[in-house]
């Protein structure tokens, strides 16, 4: 790309109203935590995406959540050093310790527990 192109889209990217983008941003940080794609993940994470995105689906669980559940544990950890909560719940009324948990991953919720503590 000619630096003339880079200078204008850089200047669009300036004008784009943050409400309309926020949503793109957060079905990024979906598909790139569904990929596995952590370095992805931690870049939108680190451009100010809210760690406690929800999935759509029902029962609209929290990325934590759902890498509780299946046991991933370096996007859940990476998920809490940023901000994400293991406290929030699900549409069922679950939070991301249940889940792990109910899923066979005890020693998940207690690191999760641990990573969050150190945060604060």
């Amino acid at each position: 790309m000619s630096e003339y192109n880079m200078n204008q889209e850089t200047s669009m990217m300036k004008t784009i109203d943050p409400t309309v983008l926020q949503p793109m941003m957060r079905s990024a940080l979906i598909k790139y935590a569904r990929q596995g794609d952590l370095d992805a993940v931690r870049d939108l994470l680190d451009g100010g995406v809210d760690p406690d995105t929800r999935l759509v689906e029902h029962p609209c669980r929290t990325l934590l959540q759902e890498a509780a559940r299946t046991g991933r544990a370096a996007l859940a950890e990476l998920l809490v050093k940023n901000g994400a909560s293991i406290a929030f719940k699900d549409e069922d009324g679950f939070n991301a310790l249940y889940h792990a948990y109910n899923s066979g991953h005890g020693g998940l919720a207690e690191r999760l527990v641990s990573t969050q503590m150190r945060r604060k």
